[in-house]
């Protein structure tokens, strides 16, 4: 009879070095064409704006984060090289609380901004829906998701129209606006509150979804003819959770089938917050039906429908504790046997995600490598607060990153960094 061991193996959750090669060069691969135009299920999407340091004496601008519950507001400046909130204030996300007409919605928007709105021009916008960013830092709307509801919203451009309202509610100020997605918030908010040097910034999200995004040579970026022929860097959004040079196993491939989308985000289907419980459940329930998990657990894992991450995060820190696998599970064999598999599980998320750091530590040392450290501004639910996770991925990075390619990173948690990158684009957009 299999092992469960035996089945990790079977099923591509076993660490390995060749695993991880090989999801590398197909990161890096995927990466080049979605840079110069070609087939790639990573878009590749260019923020059209640098990563510059904050000034010494700079501002007031105005930083809005847009997301999927709440609406933030701030009023920030930097002086002596400091960043200083004059005015912060939050809000139900418009479309929240009951549909909207487009008209409707950026009329509340204005609303919210005009205590404010005269004190500067200048504004940052983290819009963290489907969004594409034009050359000049306008933002086109796709459509909202996340439990916003907004009516006649595709194609709204973000700036004109909060301008437009703003105008329409009395206020004098003429506004620009440059709009970033929430990685690239991320990223500048930590390069926002950098107090050391470093050879270069990595946004990441690992949260509900996950994304991540670094800054590119325009030569590299050869789809853009705006950027191409322009000399410097862009930040570039990957949509990294689109990734889908991956091995799926007939696991996988059954789970995928059965999401709202199938054959799209499989990279986040396969690391992300959103999956994670419904995944480890399906790869619960097929071990079970392969007697791998004991007699009694047979009959009763294949009733349990919803497998939350918090629920997976309770069993592997206390096997015996109340929790539902633990009811599930009735006997110390089967418990061991599934905190073995859940592990697999974690120990292939981790290798997916330092796959995504490594291949964009490649390009971003391909001038050559620095003594200074890269900067991970990393973000989102899923990254902190799964422990079994977590601490994997730390120690794959070190493994992998620092010890075998010789690429030091130090993780951070940047405070505010979407209001702070908002408020950074803002100046320099």
């Amino acid at each position: 009879m299999q092992t469960m061991q035996q089945y990790i193996t079977e099923m591509g959750l076993e660490y390995s070095q060749k695993q991880f090669d090989a999801c590398l060069t197909a990161f890096v691969s995927e990466m080049e064409r979605g840079l110069a135009g070609g087939a790639s299920s990573l878009k590749m999407i260019p923020a059209y704006l640098d990563a510059q340091a904050p000034p010494s004496d700079g501002g007031p601008v105005i930083a809005i984060d847009m997301g999927g519950t709440n609406l933030r507001i701030a009023l920030i400046e930097w002086k002596n090289s400091r960043m200083h909130f004059l005015d912060r204030r939050q809000y139900p996300m418009p479309g929240t609380q009951g549909n909207l007409e487009r008209s409707e919605f950026f009329e509340q928007i204005a609303e919210y901004l005009l205590p404010i709105a005269d004190q500067s021009a200048r504004i940052g916008l983290c819009f963290s829906f489907p969004c594409e960013i034009l050359p000049t830092l306008e933002g086109k709307v796709l459509n909202f998701n996340k439990e916003v509801s907004i009516r006649n919203a595709s194609g709204a451009l973000l700036g004109q129209e909060i301008d437009a309202a703003l105008q329409r509610s009395g206020c004098r100020v003429r506004h620009r606006t440059c709009v970033i997605n929430d990685t690239v918030a991320t990223l500048l908010g930590a390069r926002a509150q950098a107090v050391r040097d470093y050879a270069g910034y990595i946004g990441f999200i690992l949260g509900t979804g996950t994304n991540s995004c670094y800054r590119e040579k325009n030569t590299r970026i050869p789809k853009s003819e705006f950027l191409r022929k322009k000399k410097g860097y862009s930040l570039v959004n990957l949509e990294s959770g689109g990734f889908a040079g991956l091995a799926l196993n007939r696991v996988d491939q059954a789970f995928d089938a059965h999401t709202a989308a199938p054959g799209t985000q499989l990279f986040e289907k396969m690391i992300s917050g959103a999956y994670q419980g419904a995944l480890a459940l399906a790869y619960l329930q097929d071990a079970a039906r392969h007697g791998l998990l004991g007699q009694a657990t047979a009959g009763r894992l294949p009733a349990l429908s919803v497998l939350q991450p918090q629920q997976v995060d309770a069993f592997c820190l206390d096997p015996c504790g109340d929790n539902v696998l633990s009811q599930m599970l009735p006997d110390t064999q089967s418990r061991e046997s599934a905190i073995l598999l859940l592990n697999g599980l974690f120990d292939r998320a981790s290798m997916l995600t330092v796959c995504n750091w490594a291949a964009v530590l490649k390009k971003m040392a391909a001038d050559g490598k620095s003594n200074l450290p890269y900067c991970i501004s990393a973000e989102g639910s899923t990254f902190y607060k799964c422990r079994p996770l977590h601490t994997r991925i730390l120690s794959c990075a070190e493994s992998q990153l620092n010890q075998r390619l010789g690429l030091a990173v130090e993780i951070i948690r940047a405070e505010e960094s979407t209001l702070m990158g908002s408020a950074l684009a803002a100046l320099w957009g």
